[in-house]
C-alpha cells in the first residue's frame, strides 16, 4: 500500500513538473508567435492585411447634411425676419481609396486619397433634388457691415450689384 502511494506521488510529481515546463514553454512560444505575427501583418507593406484595409477601407463613412430653407423669401427681401425650416439629414456614403501609393527607402509612404460620395436615399429624409432657398451669409454680413458705416448710397448699390452677380 505504501509502495502504491509512493508510486502515485512520484507520477503526480513528474506529471506536474512536465505540465509546468510545458505551460512555461507554451506561454513563451505563444508570446513570441503573437509578436512575430503582429509585426509581420501590422506593417504597411504590400500584401499585408493591414495594408489592404488601409488602402481600401471596408468601414463605410456616412456624412449627414442639414440645410435651412428660407420659407418667406419675398417677406425677407422686404425686411422681415427669416422664417427658416430645417431639412435633413441628406446622407451621403463616402468611399475613400488611396491611389498612387509609393514606398520610399526611408520608411515613408506617399499617396493621393480619393473620395467618392454616393447619395443614400434610404437614410435621407428627402430626395437630393429638393429645391431649397438659402441666405447668402457672406453677402448679408457685408451688407450689414456697410449699413453700419457712413457709406454713400451709390457705393452701396454698386457693391450690392457686384455681389449679386458673383
Amino acid at each position: 500500500m505504501v509502495e502504491h502511494i509512493r508510486c502515485t506521488a512520484i507520477i503526480l510529481s513528474v506529471s506536474s513538473i512536465v505540465f509546468l515546463i510545458s505551460g512555461i514553454l507554451l506561454i513563451s512560444l505563444s508570446d513570441l508567435l503573437v509578436k512575430k505575427t503582429v509585426n509581420r501583418e501590422c506593417q504597411l507593406k504590400q500584401g499585408t492585411i493591414i495594408y489592404n484595409i488601409w488602402r481600401n477601407s471596408p468601414v463605410p463613412f456616412y456624412i449627414s447634411i442639414y440645410v435651412f430653407d428660407l420659407a418667406n423669401k419675398a417677406d425677407f427681401l422686404n425686411g422681415a425676419k427669416p422664417n427658416l425650416i430645417q431639412h435633413g439629414p441628406f446622407v451621403y456614403k463616402e468611399q475613400r481609396t488611396k491611389e498612387d501609393v509609393k514606398f520610399y527607402p526611408n520608411g515613408t509612404i506617399s499617396y493621393r486619397e480619393s473620395r467618392n460620395y454616393t447619395f443614400d436615399r434610404s437614410k435621407s429624409m428627402a430626395d437630393e433634388t429638393l429645391s431649397i432657398t438659402t441666405i447668402n451669409i457672406v453677402y448679408m454680413t457685408l451688407i450689414n457691415y456697410l449699413d453700419m458705416k457712413n457709406i454713400p448710397d451709390l457705393f452701396r448699390k454698386i457693391i450690392g450689384t457686384v455681389l449679386s452677380l458673383a
